[in-house]
């Protein structure tokens, strides 16, 4: 598995700088969150990482390798991204469904017995094996986003962007997809997940990189990250930390 560099990105968009020298090398393995106020360029960052976006300055690298250099198979294959709001363009059964998180595999025969197994695989990880003959469209909003982590788990890539995957989900399967995310970075891959809870992303990260205006203002372990001044700086607020039996919570007081 390769670390995934991000080699001081810059991205201006309409003219108003998003990502300012981003400089992060991510580690295989881990999960690390990213985590910030809306508008701080979170999302622009993952669609960098990607190769989804291409920015101003600076470049995203797999190792020795920049990701735009990358044949749009090969970066599927090594890359899986889950959007923050994700279509279901067909209303194919889920199983289809999370079988096109295999099509970067495929060689003009269909899917073969370790496409198959990649698919069950997923499905069982997200507690969907019974909905895998259900309609897609017939599912709540917390089944298909399920469903579609099961997609780009199903590739088995070495990284997966996902960005806001908790939205829509119950506190049982919020729960469930965090240990998810902390058993696929036990096996090696790397996750980076964009989350605005910071009190899960405590309980979820390995590392926590916090940023403002495109820039980082915090990177490293969640008690090290999510400090009253860094939350100030980041969050204009004032903010309470506290550590327990369950980890690091945090409650914001009031404004600075």
């Amino acid at each position: 598995m390769s670390p995934l560099i991000s080699n001081h990105i810059c991205l201006s968009l309409g003219g108003r700088r998003v990502l300012d020298q981003l400089f992060a090398q991510l580690h295989p393995g881990e999960v690390t969150v990213v985590a910030g106020p809306n508008g701080a360029g979170k999302s622009t960052w993952l669609g960098c990482l990607a190769g989804l976006t291409k920015p101003d300055a600076g470049e995203a690298r797999l190792e020795a390798f920049p990701v735009l250099s990358l044949k749009p198979q090969e970066r599927a294959r090594r890359i899986a991204v889950l959007p923050q709001t994700p279509e279901i363009a067909w209303d194919v059964e889920v199983e289809t469904l999370v079988g096109l998180g295999r099509l970067p595999f495929e060689r003009g025969f269909g899917p073969g017995i370790e496409d198959r197994a990649a698919v069950a695989a997923a499905l069982a990880a997200t507690n969907l094996t019974a909905f895998a003959h259900r309609r897609a469209l017939s599912l709540s909003g917390g089944e298909r986003a399920r469903a579609l982590i099961a997609r780009a788990i199903a590739g088995r890539p070495e990284w997966l962007l996902a960005d806001e995957p908790l939205d829509g989900l119950d506190p049982a399967h919020a729960l469930d997809a965090l240990h998810l995310f902390r058993r696929i970075a036990a096996e090696g891959t790397g996750v980076v997940v964009t989350l605005h809870d910071l009190n899960l992303a405590a309980r979820l990260a390995d590392r926590i990189l916090l940023m403002k205006a495109g820039r980082l203002v915090a990177d490293g372990a969640p008690k090290a990250a999510l400090t009253p001044e860094s939350l100030a700086e980041v969050y204009g607020v004032r903010a309470a930390v506290t550590e327990g039996a369950a980890g690091l919570r945090i409650e914001a007081i009031g404004r600075v």
